[in-house]
């Protein structure tokens, strides 16, 4: 269920973001699920060159999809901080390697905890047909649904870091 349905939502949002075309999605929905696991922890060596083949593959795509957008920009996020990078503003100035992480990040981080979101959630309200009862009978409650599914199984659990300098 969670490859089938719950991936179809988050990239079609990141795609928006990222200003994919309809063609690319495919593709994209194919390096973030390789790539997702890049936030675990302690990977096995075989699932990191999965990992590493996702990451390759977006960034290859990515340097092709960049300089579309540079010739031809959309509405989408990537295009507006194109513009930013681009205007020579010192305030505001984005390099090469910052866009790319933008979009790396946007992909990783934002398809891996949304898929897992609806997974659980979907989850959660099966195994609670009176309180999926309830949302149908009062949609205005989903906020605090959403609210509470994340509580309850966050999708989530930590985030690794490692602190470059001694603090």
């Amino acid at each position: 269920m969670v490859g089938q349905y719950c991936s179809q939502l988050p990239i079609m949002v990141i795609s928006e973001i990222l200003g994919v075309p309809e063609q690319d999605r495919g593709r994209v929905l194919e390096y973030g699920e390789l790539a997702a696991p890049s936030l675990d922890i302690g990977v096995p060596y075989r699932q990191y060159r999965r990992i590493q083949q996702g990451i390759t593959g977006f960034n290859s795509w990515l340097t092709a999809h960049l300089e579309q957008l540079r010739r031809n920009p959309g509405d989408d996020l990537m295009s507006q901080l194109i513009r930013v990078a681009e205007s020579g503003d010192a305030g505001t100035y984005l390099d090469e390697s910052e866009l790319r992480a933008v979009a790396g990040l946007v992909l990783v981080a934002g398809f891996e905890t949304t898929v897992n979101l609806l997974g659980n959630g979907i989850r959660m309200l099966l195994d609670a047909p009176e309180q999926l009862e309830t949302l149908r009978q009062r949609p205005e409650l989903w906020p605090n649904a959403v609210e509470e599914i994340l509580r309850l199984d966050s999708p989530v659990q930590l985030t690794a870091r490692v602190a470059r300098t001694d603090v």
